[in-house]
């Protein structure tokens, strides 16, 4: 009986097409899972072999066969494919387009080069070459194929691509005047970090490699090949590594091993069962999550059972990566995230291939990897938002975590503030818990203290308070550390002649100053100033930097602390370039800095036992937005960062400076009363309908903000919402402009869909779907349990 193979396409339309089999190979060469080249139209297109069926004859007359194969060892097992399938379902779209988003960039290239053996020689082929052969031929290559003696030839040699180019030095940089194509590069690079000789060739005209080789000869520059072996993309140094994390693994407390107990009496009875287990493991700070999670991962191993291990960030990861590093053989652990070179992630598929239980640390894209003995998955810091993917393919790795373990397997979700909702399903039951109460250090918990900045100076951005708090931890011989939550110099800068704040020309919000760069910066679309400029409104050119940032608080520091203090940054723009993490957190670690400024990516999972003051320099960031979750945000956030503080000998202090000290969540931030935040969040979620209370959906709307039918249509697919949202009990908020209304050049709107069941909200969205916006510039999407509300 005739076999007919459904492929998803990896590039547009993305759409899955039914092809039969062709006779110059036999239903053998083909398997579910397997990358193929499928003619479409006049071109050849790559694939995934989604699914099989046969007694397709009614359409056979019309049905292409299939082009040729990419591979002879699959590199997608059933249970990727599977999860692929249901995110499709659950998000509403294409398989192609999901797998395009996931594949590393050297599985979705078709663009392989076969090694064909005939007696005494070798012939390199490309596929396009292979399927325009004679049909006598083409018999002769099936059975080439079949009898082994042709290869795809990136199976053969790794897949080691083509150079990518990444900048050295921030600006400003030392060019002279007319050298305008290289300032073109090094801005381009700046902007969009490590690119290829390809894309920069789409931005400039005429010799680009004569451009790079002089920025490479002045050090602005440097070449990495794309393909080096995924051992050398995930190793650190060992002079790094020590200061990623601190932690001596002394013996578990009796709570850790009690906790142990249950986790590995989990594990067994979901793989005896063969069903899926989730357990939430509620920790304080400095409880020693990591310490039990590597235990449990050894048990998992021991029983010949894959791990993996996640964080939300690469920096996170990173230190998780080192402390595996120190329990693990190198054979048998990867570091897996998206700033691996393409080679590098095809080096971890194909080990991860051979069925060997192993260990992988990594960020949310790591959930897609093929691992055949998959039986334990922990998600460290489960409440950190960064857990949603919400560029592209829509997912939340909590969803995608559990489908992969669902026959047979762990979930562990670790947090020291877990997400409410996951607190909510732990408080009914619906999955399982465990609590560690105490630190494993004999330090006590930090003391939070409030700052009242209604009393303070506006020309300070440290209260009184904290200023003298500092001298007397440097004075001591001890560390601190500043949190604030913005980028740059300062958020704005107002002309002093007329008021106005440059704004970003695509997305309508003020372009933040970074003075070490000399720019004004948009933080959505990339769009950069040279700073001085002139006022966009009145000609002028005098400006006031308004507010802080890291850069300007790291200033301030500076001149305040002792001679000899030294003071680093840690956030997005001082970590761009490649080892900059591992130095900032290498200095703070070894001393040779006492004070740390940050983003809140200083308020993750870092251990530096002598930090004894934290800071939180502007408390009231988060709870103002309009999101239904800022008050948790910002409660997590706080607490997360008072658990740097104290982990040592030496006890420590927290201060919070505050504009709005009455805030009802000050007082469960202040004692850290998780139950009683847990418990105010719940009542007011009830009260306004939102999760764990209703299913929530996002419906976005954008379209180019010059076109003027925009509107017109954007009330149509409002009306449409509205009235068959009805008729399923649905409540829909909107249309409305989104707080953030236009980006990238495109206004954007938002409409909120509360119901009971998600399958209500996805056939709404999916009528929509059919009866609008068919070749239309309109855009919509739909995000299921919307992370960012902006």
């Amino acid at each position: 009986m005739a076999s007919f193979w459904q492929v998803a396409l990896c590039s547009p339309p993305f759409r899955t097409f039914t092809y039969s089999t062709p006779d110059y190979l036999p239903e053998q060469a083909w398997s579910i899972g397997q990358r193929v080249m499928v003619p479409v139209g006049r071109s050849l297109r790559m694939g995934v072999i989604v699914s099989r069926s046969v007694d397709f004859a009614a359409e056979s007359g019309t049905v292409k066969p299939l082009g040729w194969p990419l591979e002879q060892e699959l590199l997608l097992t059933r249970d990727v494919l599977d999860m692929v399938h249901h995110l499709a379902l659950r998000q509403m779209v294409l398989e192609g387009r999901i797998l395009a988003a996931v594949l590393p960039r050297a599985l979705r290239t078709g663009n392989s080069v076969f090694n064909l053996t005939e007696s005494v020689e070798t012939l390199k082929l490309s596929c396009k070459d292979v399927l325009q052969s004679a049909p006598r031929r083409l018999l002769e290559l099936g059975r080439a194929w079949l009898e082994g003696r042709m290869r795809p030839q990136a199976l053969e040699h790794g897949s080691v691509g083509s150079m990518k180019y990444e900048l050295l030095r921030d600006p400003p940089w030392d060019l002279r005047p007319g050298a305008k194509r290289q300032l073109a590069v090094l801005e381009y690079l700046f902007a969009n970090g490590r690119v290829s000789k390809a894309a920069l060739r789409q931005i400039l005209t005429g010799d680009v490699n004569r451009v790079l080789a002089d920025l490479s000869r002045r050090g602005l520059v440097q070449a990495i090949p794309q393909g080096c072996r995924a051992s050398d993309e995930g190793r650190i140094s060992q002079d790094s590594a020590r200061f990623f994390s601190s932690h001596e693994h002394h013996a578990l407390t009796e709570e850790q091993t009690e906790a142990l107990n249950v986790l590995q009496d989990d594990l067994q009875q979901s793989t005896v069962q063969e069903r899926g287990l989730v357990r939430l493991v509620h920790g304080v700070t400095g409880s020693g999550k990591t310490l039990l999670y590597l235990r449990l991962a050894r048990f998992c191993l021991a029983m010949g059972r894959g791990v993996m291990l996640l964080a939300p960030e690469v920096a996170l990861s990173a230190q998780l990566w080192s402390e595996v590093a120190k329990e693990f053989p190198e054979s048998t652990r990867h570091w897996y995230h998206g700033y691996l070179a393409p080679g590098a992630k095809l080096a971890i598929f194909r080990s991860l291939l051979r069925g060997v239980p192993q260990i992988v640390v990594g960020t949310r894209s790591a959930l897609f990897l093929p691992m055949p003995t998959l039986g334990l998955v922990i998600l460290d810091e489960e409440h950190d938002a960064s857990y949603k993917q919400e560029e592209g393919i829509v997912y939340h790795a909590k969803e995608v975590a559990f489908f992969r373990i669902r026959k047979g397997g762990l979930l562990v979700l670790g947090s020291g503030t877990p997400d409410v909702k996951t607190h909510y399903a732990a408080s009914q039951g619906e999955i399982a818990r465990v609590t560690l109460r105490h630190r494993i250090s004999q330090s006590p918990t930090p003391k939070i203290c409030l700052v009242d900045m209604r009393q303070e100076s506006k020309s300070e951005p440290l209260s009184q308070k904290c200023r003298e708090e500092l001298l007397h931890v440097l004075e001591r011989g001890e560390q601190a550390m500043f949190l604030l939550n913005r980028r740059g110099f300062a958020p704005l800068v107002s002309c002093l002649d007329c008021g106005s704040a440059p704004q970003c020309p695509h997305c309508r919000v003020g372009l933040t100053y970074h003075k070490g760069w000399e720019r004004l910066l948009c933080h959505y679309c990339g769009y950069t100033l040279y700073f001085p400029c002139v006022c966009q409104q009145c000609g002028g050119s005098r400006f006031l930097p308004m507010g802080e940032g890291t850069e300007s608080l790291e200033e301030y520091l500076e001149g305040l602390v002792p001679p000899g203090q030294g003071v680093v940054r840690l956030d997005r723009d001082s970590t761009r370039r490649k080892g900059r993490l591992e130095d900032i957190l290498g200095s703070f670690g070894q001393g040779r800095a006492q004070v740390m400024v940050g983003t809140q990516m200083l308020s993750k999972g870092h251990h530096f036992p002598n930090v004894t003051l934290v800071t939180a320099v502007d408390g009231d960031i988060g709870l103002n937005l309009p999101d239904y979750r800022a008050s948790e945000k910002t409660f997590q956030l706080l607490v997360q960062l008072a658990g740097r503080a104290g982990r040592g000998d030496q006890p420590g202090s927290v201060l919070i400076q505050t504009s709005n000290p009455d805030h009802p969540c000050w007082q469960h931030i202040r004692t850290g009363d998780y139950e009683g935040f847990f418990a105010r969040e719940l009542e007011r979620r009830r009260k306004f309908a939102y999760p764990p209370f209703v299913k929530l959906g996002m419906v976005r709307f954008s379209y180019p903000r010059e076109w003027t039918p925009g509107e017109g249509l954007l009330a149509k697919a409002g009306e449409h919402l509205h009235r068959n949202g009805a008729k399923l009990k649905i409540r829909v908020l909107g249309p409305a402009p989104a707080p953030l209304g236009q980006l990238k050049g495109r206004k954007r709107f938002h409409c909120l869909l509360k119901a009971q069941q998600w399958q209500d909200i996805r056939e709404v969205y999916g009528s929509l779907q059919q009866t609008l916006f068919k070749s239309s510039p309109l855009r919509i999407s739909l995000d299921l349990d919307p992370v960012n509300m902006l």
